[in-house]
């Protein structure tokens, strides 16, 4: 691409920030990549002007600038680049560069949601599910947390593996939830964990067992959930010695073998 790029093609210039940002062939250098981004994002490249905001978001090769980061989403988003309304999304979400504006971010995720980019989804449906940017709607967030989900998106398993559980916008569905959370349970997702611990604490889908309770909820704090941890210790207080080593070696089974097939 070297050559294609130093004659100011557009595309080679683009790849070749991809190749120092991603250490593609070359060694990783961000100072580089943000230089080859810019030539093209020059050339008007959404795809070097969402890249090169993303440099001046996280300060990588250039000095971080969130105001400048926006502007150049902004100029990827008015070309429909999904991955720039996706990053403005998140922007707008968490207040980065600008005030937070829960209808902005809503917008933005939307339209890179409808160009099936299962994160924005997820996001979309968090979103419809707690009221923000939007009228609360239980119905539309499960909705989008499938469309998310059957791309293999972990936490949009784990999300409407919470729908399921609660029943909320779908009818209430253990078997189904127990399904979704396994999913993304296999990942090592902790808040999924968390919650295949409590129902098999509860009995909600599965026979009630102690052990496997006591293992998922071990295995979520394990993966840095604090409910996880807190439901471990509670299980653990009211199981005998003998089962609670059981419990215990059983959960260091699981671990080693990363989540796979570790239930009845």
């Amino acid at each position: 691409y070297q050559l294609a790029a130093d004659q100011g093609h557009t595309n080679a210039q683009f790849k070749m920030g991809i190749m120092y940002q991603f250490e593609y062939g070359v060694i990783q250098n961000y100072g580089l990549a943000a230089k080859w981004y810019r030539l093209a994002s020059d050339q008007k490249s959404a795809a070097a002007q969402n890249y090169l905001g993303y440099l001046y978001q996280h300060g990588k090769g250039v000095p971080q600038n969130l105001r400048k980061a926006i502007q150049l989403y902004n100029l990827s988003a008015e070309q429909d680049y999904t991955l720039a309304n996706y990053n403005l999304g998140i922007m707008y979400e968490n207040g980065y560069g600008s005030s937070r504006n829960y209808k902005k971010a809503f917008k933005y995720y939307q339209r890179a949601a409808e160009s099936g980019f299962a994160a924005a989804q997820n996001e979309i449906g968090l979103m419809l599910l707690l009221g923000l940017g939007e009228v609360q709607n239980f119905e539309k967030s499960a909705y989008w947390f499938k469309l998310a989900a059957n791309k293999d998106h972990v936490m949009a398993q784990s999300n409407l593996g919470y729908m399921y559980h609660f029943g909320y916008g779908v009818l209430l569905d253990y078997q189904k939830s127990l399904k979704w959370y396994r999913l993304a349970s296999e990942t090592g997702n902790g808040i999924a964990q968390y919650h295949l611990s409590s129902m098999y604490m509860n009995g909600q889908g599965v026979e009630a067992d102690a052990m496997y309770a006591y293992m998922w909820a071990s295995l979520a704090a394990h993966n840095g959930n604090k409910n996880g941890r807190i439901l471990r210790d509670y299980i653990a207080k009211r199981m005998p010695r003998n089962e609670l080593q059981a419990a215990q070696e059983l959960s260091q089974s699981c671990l080693l073998k990363k989540y796979k097939k570790c239930w009845l």
